[in-house]
């Protein structure tokens, strides 16, 4: 019996690293995880260097610049920073190089350092009525700029001026791509997910997720049915359950209310029946 019940608490709490839970505060540990692991399942980085190499950014020609290529992109360095009310502010730090045949007709190598930075906006979807985030204002901060032509005005305006129409059309959307595998995560909120053979549990959102200053947090109301579909009602839960203070500094927090554990307990109430015998 205890075995059982210590694998079903186990898998609620892992569970709600990417699924919901009664009360849940996403820290930072599992945002910047969640960013970083989008960042590198989808490749975006070289798939749009690649995309560039075969077209440019956008599918345009630039000016003074032919048979464009973007290679050696640097692995980015991710940093990410709450916006109370709003939601995620990204800096992605990375690298290239981008060569072709410049306007003097020789061959041209532009080395690049620089950061994207943008605001993730925490919105709802309109028809699924999940959270997703959605990124606004995305700029290109150069950081360094170092090239084999010959340094004088008018290459230092062809440098600028090519940079300024090829930066943002490359780097700009692969912060949407990353948005794309992040706000998956949230897919399967509104699912209703097996609890063994006994039923199941669907986490309804109460309210739209709320971003704070060091954590984002999100109010759900259990629903928990048994295999026939009867649902068990939860108790009045009467006050609020409160998060313990003094928490390790941008970490994730779970809070299961004793109704809805009790609620699960009923569900299992068959699996956990164990006959005690009195040994002498």
């Amino acid at each position: 019996m205890l075995q059982i019940l210590c694998l079903v608490l186990c898998g609620l709490l892992t569970g709600t690293c990417t699924d919901p839970g009664a009360l849940l505060r996403l820290g930072m540990d599992i945002v910047n995880h969640e960013v970083q692991s989008a960042m590198e399942e989808s490749h975006i980085l070289e798939k749009m260097a690649a995309e560039a190499g075969k077209k440019g950014p956008g599918g345009k020609p630039i000016k003074g610049l032919s048979n464009m290529k973007v290679k050696d992109v640097l692995v980015p360095v991710i940093t990410l920073n709450f916006v109370p009310g709003v939601g995620i502010f990204q800096c992605v730090s990375t690298g290239m190089t981008i060569t072709g045949k410049s306007f003097t007709g020789g061959y041209m190598e532009i080395i690049v350092v620089l950061n994207i930075t943008a605001t993730n906006r925490l919105l709802q979807d309109e028809e699924t009525g999940t959270p997703m985030f959605k990124s606004e204002g995305c700029e290109i901060i150069l950081v360094s700029v170092k090239t084999n032509l010959p340094s004088n005005k008018v290459i230092s305006k062809f440098l600028d001026s090519t940079l300024h129409k090829v930066l943002p059309g490359l780097m700009c959307p692969a912060i949407d791509a990353v948005l794309v595998y992040v706000n998956k995560k949230w897919a399967n909120l509104t699912e209703f997910m097996p609890v063994g053979q006994m039923g199941t549990v669907k986490y309804a959102l109460t309210s739209l997720p709320a971003t704070m200053a060091d954590h984002i947090q999100v109010d759900f109301s259990p629903v928990v049915q048994q295999q026939k579909g009867e649902t068990i009602q939860l108790a009045d839960a009467g006050e609020t359950p409160k998060f313990p203070e003094h928490s390790a500094e941008g970490s994730s927090q779970l809070l299961l209310s004793a109704t809805f554990l009790t609620a699960e307990l009923a569900l299992l109430q068959s699996s956990l029946d164990v006959t005690i015998q009195d040994q002498k």
